[in-house]
C-alpha cells in the first residue's frame, strides 16, 4: 500500500518523495498485479526486470493512487477479492460532479405520456429529488449542468464549476418489453388513442353537467443513473431500478405526481447514491490538467476550495488516466512528475512542478491527470 509514503514525504526533497511513489508502485504492482519468475527493482530510477510484465490478474489490494483496476456496473459486483476495505485517506477530499438529463428526444416530445404528465414533467421531478437527497453530503458536491446555445457561448460564459470532474446522467425510459419495438410501438399506439379519448373526456367535463369517468393507463418504467469520468468519458457506475406509474382517474384538473410513484423515486434514489458513493470509496482522486489562460505556462486542476484542496496539496502526475498501465509500459518511469498546490480558488488550483520531467506538450495536456495523495 501506499500511505506510508504520504507520511515520510514530509521528511523528503521532491525528488525523494518522487522517487518513493515510484518504488511504492512498483512494489505494489509486484505483490498484487505482476507475475514474474523472479525479482524486479529500481536501480537508479529504472526499473529492471527478467520477464514479460502482465497486468491481466486480478487486483488484490487497492492503493490510494492506483484504485480499482474493475469497475462493476452492477450493484453487487465491485468487490476486492481480499475483501478488505481500502486504506482512508488522511484528509478525505470531497467530489465535485454535475448532473444532467438525459433527453430522448422521442418520449420528450409526447405530452400526457404518464398519466397526464410527461416525460420531461418526471425527469425533472426525479432530478430535483436527486438533488435534493445528494445536498449536504460529505462526499459530493453536485450541481445541475448549465446549458449553453453553442461552445463560443459555453467559452464566454461557462466557469471551472462547469468543469468538475464526474457527471451523473439520470435517464427515464419505459421499461422493456417483450416482443421487442413491434410491441412497443403498439403500446405507444395504444396510448395515443388514449390520448385522444381523454382530450375528448376533457373537454366534456369542461361543460357544465357533464363527466366522463375514465383513467389514465398505467406505465412500467426504468429509472437509470450513470456516474461518468469526464477526463476520459468512461462510465464508472450504473445503476438501473424499477418504477411503476399507477393507474389514476382523469379528471379536469392536473394531477399530482402519484405518492406511490413518488415514495418508489426517492427511496431508489436514495439507494443509487450510496451505491455511486461506495464504488469510488477505494478509488483515488484524479483531475484534469488545463493550461493556465493567463500564459505563465503553468496547469490547472478542475477541483479547488470547495472539493477540500489546499496550498501545498500535493499531485502526481502521469500521462494517462492508467496510471499502472504507465508504470507496466514504462521501465524508466520518466514520465511521472509530481507538482504542489500554489494557489487555490473556489474550483481550481495552481499547480507547480516541484520534481520529475518538464509538463507534458499543450497537446497532450487533455490526457494527462493529477492524482491526488
Amino acid at each position: 500500500m501506499l500511505s506510508p509514503v504520504n507520511t515520510i514525504a514530509q521528511t523528503l526533497t521532491p525528488e525523494q518523495t518522487l522517487g518513493s511513489l515510484k518504488q511504492a508502485l512498483v512494489d505494489y504492482a509486484l505483490e498484487n498485479e505482476i507475475h514474474l519468475n523472479s525479482s524486479a527493482y529500481l536501480d537508479n530510477g529504472v526499473l529492471h526486470e527478467s520477464s514479460v510484465l502482465s497486468s491481466q490478474a486480478i487486483y488484490r489490494g487497492v492503493p490510494n493512487l492506483l484504485g480499482s483496476t474493475e469497475r462493476s456496473t452492477s450493484q453487487n459486483q465491485r468487490n476486492t477479492q481480499s475483501g478488505t476495505a481500502c486504506d482512508e485517506p488522511p484528509r478525505a477530499l470531497r467530489r465535485e460532479a454535475l448532473f444532467r438529463i438525459d433527453k430522448d428526444e422521442e418520449l420528450f416530445s409526447k405530452h400526457n405520456s404518464l398519466g397526464d404528465h410527461s416525460f420531461p414533467e418526471l425527469a425533472a421531478f426525479i432530478g430535483k429529488v436527486f438533488s435534493d437527497r445528494i445536498k449536504g453530503s460529505k462526499t459530493w458536491v453536485v450541481k445541475e449542468e448549465k446549458e449553453y446555445g453553442s461552445d463560443y457561448e459555453n467559452y464566454l460564459l461557462g466557469t471551472w464549476a462547469d468543469r468538475a470532474p464526474y457527471i451523473f446522467e439520470i435517464k427515464i425510459r419505459p421499461s422493456t418489453l417483450k416482443g421487442g419495438i413491434k410491441q412497443l410501438g403498439k403500446a405507444w399506439f395504444s396510448h395515443s388513442a388514449h390520448q385522444m379519448a381523454g382530450f375528448a373526456r376533457r373537454t366534456a367535463n369542461a361543460i357544465p353537467g357533464v363527466y366522463y369517468p375514465d383513467s389514465w393507463p398505467s406505465a412500467k418504467l426504468q429509472y437509470q443513473l450513470t456516474l461518468i469520468d469526464r477526463a476520459t468519458q468512461q462510465q464508472i457506475w450504473n445503476q438501473v431500478g424499477p418504477l411503476f406509474f399507477p393507474r389514476v382517474n382523469r379528471a379536469y384538473f392536473k394531477s399530482q405526481i402519484p405518492s406511490s410513484l413518488v415514495d418508489d423515486i426517492e427511496a431508489l434514489t436514495e439507494e443509487f447514491i450510496q451505491a455511486a458513493t461506495m464504488a469510488l470509496q477505494c478509488e483515488p482522486h484524479r483531475f484534469q490538467l488545463f493550461v493556465d489562460e493567463s500564459g505563465s505556462g503553468a496547469l490547472e486542476i478542475n477541483a479547488g476550495l470547495v472539493a477540500g484542496i489546499s496550498i501545498g496539496d500535493k499531485f502526481l502526475i502521469s500521462t494517462s488516466s492508467d496510471l499502472l498501465q504507465e508504470v507496466l509500459s514504462n521501465p524508466k518511469l520518466d514520465t511521472l512528475a509530481l507538482a504542489r498546490v500554489e494557489s487555490v480558488d473556489d474550483h481550481s488550483a495552481m499547480l507547480k512542478k516541484i520534481a520529475g520531467p518538464p509538463w507534458p506538450q499543450t497537446s497532450d495536456i487533455s490526457s494527462a491527470i493529477a492524482t491526488h495523495f
